[in-house]
């Protein structure tokens, strides 16, 4: 080997070290956003050709308990790409329902998502998180994205969606209103006609049509809670229903615009 030939060779080798290092540096500042984020704190990032978006999540695990993750929403320039990474990946409907949301989000934003990609990130503790109840979270994240700005860090929302923005239903309200209301959110978006939930509760009827013969009949009663009234009290959480995409836009700005003009009072 010439002199000049090994000259080559180890300034290929210092500038693919310096290439990993300045690399690793860029890949660590953009895993570093925590997912754990706080009720004041859920950023959007804009690098250059890069929008990047941390929104909640709700979910129910499969014990019956509410929880409260954090996915991630990257959108960049594409050609009308969704993209979805999540562990553990148990909800084959969250590819649809994401696709459903970037279909309603860009209608209500007016912007050409044929030129953008969207690859959402979701590392979760819980059995159940994603899905077609993800729907709604999913185009709030992607319609916030679309504007360059943050997702309302005092919101939280469930609910299935169609590429039209309609609302459809989904389970565990009283789960998911529950982590909501306990990672401090104040507000909590759902399916319209699902703010009343019922529990049942047993009831014990019995008869003695002769001494010494007891007949027990055991019934359990629809007992409606709302909602609405319970997180309130007992949270300061609101509960609204809403039908569409823009309705729950609507009511978001609405409940920004009343909790601006507290701050100024």
């Amino acid at each position: 080997m010439t002199k000049e030939r090994f000259c080559v060779f180890i300034c290929g080798i210092l500038l693919f070290i310096s290439g990993v290092f300045v690399g690793s540096l860029l890949t660590t500042g953009e895993n570093s956003v925590s997912l754990k984020r706080t009720t004041s704190s859920l950023p959007t990032t804009t690098i250059g050709t890069m929008t990047e978006i941390v929104f909640p999540l709700v979910a129910v695990t499969s014990n019956e308990e509410g929880v409260l993750e954090y996915g991630i929403l990257k959108i960049i320039h594409g050609s009308g790409k969704a993209y979805i990474s999540i562990n553990p990946f148990v909800e084959p409907d969250t590819q649809y329902a994401l696709e459903n949301a970037i279909k309603a989000a860009c209608k209500l934003a007016k912007k050409d998502c044929s030129k953008y990609d969207f690859i959402l990130t979701i590392h979760s503790n819980a059995t159940l998180v994603g899905g077609p109840s993800a729907g709604l979270p999913f185009a709030l994240a992607v319609y916030y994205g679309l504007l360059n700005k943050s997702f309302p860090p005092y919101i939280a929302a469930t609910g299935t969606i169609d590429s039209e923005g309609r609302i459809g239903p989904v389970g565990g309200v009283f789960e998911k209103a529950l982590a909501a209301a306990k990672a401090g959110k104040r507000l909590f978006i759902i399916p319209p006609e699902q703010s009343i939930v019922y529990s049942y509760e047993k009831v014990e009827k019995r008869y003695e049509p002769f001494p010494g013969f007891v007949f027990v009949q055991i019934e359990y009663r629809p007992v409606p809670i709302n909602l609405t009234k319970l997180f309130w009290e007992k949270y300061k959480m609101r509960i609204e229903e809403v039908r569409t995409l823009e309705e729950a836009i609507k009511i978001i700005n609405s409940y920004y615009k009343i909790q601006l003009n507290d701050k100024k009072a």
